[in-house]
Order: structure tokens, then C-alpha cells, then sequence
């Protein structure tokens, strides 16, 4: 399913009815809470995958903390693996953790905008990985997989 111009919760929805089993959302308050934790004003497509699967989404990024309430803490421990790492890699104030993978890797959104870029960095490697140009194509890509 190709990623929209302008990602909303309707697009989310059509994509992950039927792959992802439950689907559990968050209220406002939670999303705006998750923003608050991140320190930036989320990307509207991140929002707007909050509202729909933002608790629960079936075996999405299973073994990764990447649903409410876990995901919140995430900037601040990317943040101490970089730090820790001493490589150089920094995240910068717009930059979105809305991923971890067992304390060691994580997964970021980069580049602004409505639909940014998505990143991986891996504890001790020095460089990040670009996974897909918008939030949306990863996400999408993930659930065809």
C-alpha cells in the first residue's frame, strides 16, 4: 500500500486491518504525553500511527519497545547509548525514538516534516542506517514482510 502525501489515521487503519491483530490506539492525552516525553512536536504521520496502534498493534516490532506506555523513556536512553558509544552520532531536537531493540539498538525518525526519514542506530557501531525516506513506507514495508 503506498504511503499518502498526507499521512492521517484513515491510511493506518487500511493498512493494518487485518495484519495486525489487535490494534489498540492511544487518546490524545497519551499521543500528547509521548511528545512531551520526546521533547518535540511529533511528525504528523507518528501522530497519527499513535492514535491508531499507538498501545498495541499485534506482533509488530515484537521483542521491541515500541508501544505506550514503554516507549516512553526511549530519547533519554538512545541519548545514554550514544553518549556511552562516544562516536560521534548525536540525535538532533527534532529527531523521534519511537523504537528500541533490547537496550542496544534503536529506531529514529529524522529530517522534519510531516513524514521524516527513518533511521537505525546499533550500540557501538559509529554510524546510522537509513531504513526507509518516510515513516510511512517503513511502516508499510514492515507489515508486508
Amino acid at each position: 500500500m503506498s504511503p499518502p502525501n498526507e499521512p492521517d489515521e484513515a491510511w493506518f487503519v487500511d493498512l493494518l486491518q487485518g495484519r495486525c491483530d489487535p490494534i489498540v490506539g492511544l487518546s490524545e492525552a497519551e499521543v500528547d504525553e509521548v511528545a512531551a516525553d520526546q521533547g518535540v512536536s511529533l511528525p504528523a504521520a507518528y501522530r497519527a500511527f499513535l492514535s491508531v496502534a499507538g498501545r498495541e498493534c499485534g506482533d509488530l516490532w515484537e521483542g521491541s519497545d515500541a508501544f505506550y506506555p514503554a516507549v516512553l523513556g526511549l530519547r533519554n536512553a538512545a541519548v545514554e547509548i550514544l553518549a556511552g558509544d562516544e562516536q560521534g552520532v548525536e540525535l538532533v531536537p527534532t529527531d523521534v525514538v519511537f523504537a528500541m531493540h533490547e537496550g542496544y539498538e534503536f529506531l529514529f525518525m529524522s529530517g522534519g516534516g510531516p513524514d521524516p526519514a527513518v533511521l537505525r542506530y546499533t550500540e557501538g557501531s559509529g554510524a546510522t542506517v537509513a531504513l526507509a525516506p518516510r515513516f510511512t513506507q517503513f511502516v508499510s514495508d514492515l507489515v508486508a514482510e
